[in-house]
């Protein structure tokens, strides 16, 4: 147990880059659906980051044995990790989107059948009004 607690004080440094990297995606891909109507584009940088991750991975497992190889593969790991994060959360913002759609022309039905509910209680009561007269 003392030796992994070790391992992690010995890299905490480098993982308090990735809660960083990925909160600047997500704040870039949510103001990329802010400023644009297009619905590919949020997703842009994420597949911009996952490709460059990509890359890095392939030329890490290239220098693997070298000293540079493993900080490499790192780097890729935080990069793949940030794109798949960007991702999720274009696919959240569309969730939110189709949800929120759908419940307005849900309430656009609701409101609907009340009307047509009033109309037809309306109706019946003319209806009854006539037959008492």
């Amino acid at each position: 147990m003392s030796g992994l607690i070790n391992l992690i004080s010995e890299f905490s440094s480098s993982l308090f880059i990735l809660p960083i990297l990925v909160l600047m995606n997500v704040i870039i891909t949510i103001i990329i659906y802010f400023i644009n109507n297009r619905k590919i584009l949020k997703y842009l940088p994420s597949i911009i980051i996952g490709l460059v991750s990509i890359l890095v991975g392939i030329y890490s497992i290239a220098i693997f044995t070298s000293p540079m190889g493993l900080n490499t593969a790192w780097i890729a790991i935080f990069l793949m990790t940030t794109a798949i994060v960007g991702i999720a959360t274009g696919f959240i913002i569309d969730l939110f989107i189709s949800i929120r759609s759908n419940l307005g022309l849900n309430n656009e039905i609701v409101k609907e059948s009340i009307g047509k509910q009033k109309q037809f209680k309306a109706r019946r009561r003319r209806d009854k009004d006539n037959l008492n007269d």
